[in-house]
């Protein structure tokens, strides 16, 4: 396959949100040698900048992840608002890595609110570790009405899910209880 061909970007997002950061590093560096800035589409550059800020993330450097995602916000050529989306995402949680809680919260409820059409592939993945991240950073802050509210849809989502899934429904459903009991 020629060089011009090949998914460098994709892998290398894979790899660094799979945490091979080296391997990540080198598929970047093939994919900046045979993609020169000048020559990438539009669909390209979305894949390397969602690439870069995962290898942040992974490397736990938060403040590169949201620069990544300040300039994949930027890209003039996103269909629909994909680049919103996934600079929101990003956002978050590159704030939550760095304990910017309120800032977090901004971004995860964003991603949240955005349309859901475009949503699609990042929602299979991350909607219930979302939701239960949220239902954390609202319990951490002594919200239980929120904290219940993420619970809830934790509980929805996976009520019905494989049962790798159900501990973590279960443990939904003995914490929405512990708030219903405090509650009176």
């Amino acid at each position: 396959m020629p060089p011009e061909s090949r998914p460098y970007a994709n892998l290398a997002w894979a790899y660094a949100a799979a945490g091979d950061s080296a391997e990540a590093r080198a598929l970047l560096s093939a994919f900046e040698a045979a993609f020169p800035l000048d020559l990438r589409h539009h669909t390209e550059h979305l894949a390397y900048r969602i690439a870069r800020a995962e290898l942040a993330l992974s490397e736990g450097r938060a403040q590169d992840a949201v620069h990544e995602a300040q300039v994949l916000e930027q890209q003039p050529l996103c269909w629909y608002n994909l680049c919103d989306v996934n600079a929101s995402l990003l956002k978050a949680r590159a704030f939550d890595l760095a304990g910017s809680t309120d800032s977090a919260l901004v971004y995860y409820e964003r991603y949240l609110h955005a349309p859901g059409h475009i949503r699609v592939w990042p929602d299979s993945y991350w909607l219930g570790p979302i939701y239960e991240r949220l239902a954390g950073l609202y319990a951490a802050r002594g919200q239980p009405e929120d904290e219940a509210r993420y619970l809830d849809l934790v509980i929805d989502l996976g009520k019905d899910g494989d049962a790798e899934l159900q501990p973590r429904v279960d443990a939904a459903r003995q914490r929405l209880g512990l708030i219903a009991a405090s509650r009176g």
